[in-house]
């Protein structure tokens, strides 16, 4: 997994070769002479703002290109659920534990804009008391790449839900593997999407290797009873993992989007940086 980016441009009638340049503003460098009109630049670091150009090499000499801007995503998807195309699909990746014929927990949702997520439905009034979807991936995964530092779920749920302790759980490819559990138990009851961040180091610190990763587990459930009745369902929906660099874990899940500065506190601090951006709108006039 890595953060790169596909450059493409069009090529003057006279050009017989191109220079690729890139960097971070001000220190471009010739990174590339590639032979066609495309050129997938990486590893690059996230959230970071880069610059490129292509010079056209001709008879005449070289001519230097314009230079564009782009900026990398802060995180990296471990897993957005758009490449799936219907429940088959989606439980054919994400695997549960029950394993009953004819009996299926996992289900794509497919948006009318576009978006998919995946439902995660439960029955934990059912031995084995807990109910966990397992993604493996087909080739070890290292997730220590380019300083991520945290695993962000995007997740929502349902009042009617009972209380089930949700967790992740990641295996290494010795078959090492550390549970983490959410800090609520209540939380799979939220209806409003919440993000949920995990340091990548509370993995590590149950024995997993984090440069080999080969399995990714969610589960709802304690091993306990759930104490829900009859045939009941209970589910959330999941959508957006992600890695992401070092940020704010918010175990008390305060609402921080306040935030402007990025240091996990609502203060002073980001009341100056709204006041220094107040009545920004974007517009202009033409005389």
């Amino acid at each position: 997994m890595r953060v790169n980016a596909s450059l493409s441009w069009v090529e003057a009638a006279f050009a017989t070769g191109r220079e690729v340049w890139l960097g971070k503003p001000g220190a471009m460098e010739k990174i590339a002479t590639p032979a066609g009109k495309t050129y997938t630049a990486g590893p690059l670091e996230f959230g970071q703002t880069y610059q490129w150009r292509v010079d056209q090499v001709g008879p005449s000499g070289t001519v230097t290109g314009r230079t564009w801007t782009f900026t990398t995503g802060e995180c990296l998807a471990v897993e957005d659920f758009q490449s799936y195309g219907n429940d088959a699909g989606i439980r054919a990746a994400w695997v549960d534990n029950i394993g009953m014929v004819g009996v299926d927990y996992v289900f794509l949702v497919a948006e009318a804009q576009g978006n998919n997520s995946m439902r995660f439905e439960v029955q934990n009034q059912y031995p084995p008391y807990f109910t966990e979807a397992t993604r493996t991936f087909a080739a070890a995964q290292d997730w220590t790449q380019l300083g991520a530092e945290a695993l962000s779920l995007a997740f929502a749920g349902d009042d009617t839900n009972v209380e089930h302790p949700m967790y992740l759980k990641v295996e290494d490819a010795a078959g090492h593997s550390a549970k983490v559990e959410h800090p609520f138990t209540y939380a799979c009851q939220s209806k409003l999407w919440r993000d949920w961040t995990v340091a990548l180091a509370d993995f590590g610190a149950g024995g997993v290797d984090l440069t080999a990763v080969k399995k990714l587990s969610l589960g709802l459930g304690s091993g306990l009873n759930s104490g829900q009745a009859g045939e009941d369902r209970d589910g959330i929906h999941v959508d957006e993992i992600r890695l992401c660099p070092a940020r704010c874990f918010n175990p008390q899940q305060l609402d921080l989007r306040g935030d402007l500065n990025g240091d996990c506190r609502v203060d002073i601090e980001d009341l100056l940086i709204m006041m220094d951006n107040w009545l920004n709108d974007g517009s202009s006039t033409v005389p």
